[in-house]
């Protein structure tokens, strides 16, 4: 059954990250704030017009999701979140965008059953566990929280079941 539930959310992950949700992705917020560059009276973006700017990190966007709502550059979440993908992508063999797809699809399918799942604490849970792939990991945590775990006792199973 466990792997049933393993594959079940790989292929949502698979299928549902190019769907989407009702919520802003990653291009979403490229776009948006976009649209909040461009100077008055000009068709230009503010950024052409000065110096180029860099597309927004994967941190920036994980860490705007995760508030739900704008969050300075430097804020501290952003600098965690940049920590924990280096970490993940060091770990497992995904890279950030993957990371980043994986783990917002996880809050959204969560959030589709009712389930609060917080994204940083996903991605800190991954760093403590060994012997899985990421999406091994998450398939894993989706399900022992639909199953009434709160986090702590989720990523405690995992590791007790997989070995630390």
């Amino acid at each position: 059954m466990k792997k049933f539930h393993i594959l079940l959310f790989i292929s949502i992950l698979i299928t549902g990250c190019q769907s989407n949700t009702g919520s802003k992705s990653g291009q979403e917020i490229d776009k948006s704030e976009q649209s909040e560059d461009m100077a008055a009276g000009s068709d230009e973006p503010v950024s052409d017009q000065k110096v180029a700017k860099t597309e927004k990190s994967i941190a920036y966007k994980l860490a705007v999701l995760e508030k739900g709502g704008y969050v300075s550059e430097d804020d501290q979440i952003v600098k965690r979140f940049d920590n924990l993908l280096q970490q993940l992508d060091n770990k497992y063999d995904v890279n950030k965008q993957q990371i980043f797809d994986m783990t917002y699809k996880l809050k959204e399918v969560a959030k589709e059953r009712g389930l609060k799942a917080s994204m940083i604490k996903v991605m800190e849970g991954a760093t403590q566990v060994n012997n899985l792939t990421y999406p091994e990991y998450l398939g894993s945590y989706l399900t022992l929280i639909e199953k009434g775990y709160n986090h702590d006792d989720a990523i405690n199973s995992i590791k007790l079941l997989y070995g630390m």
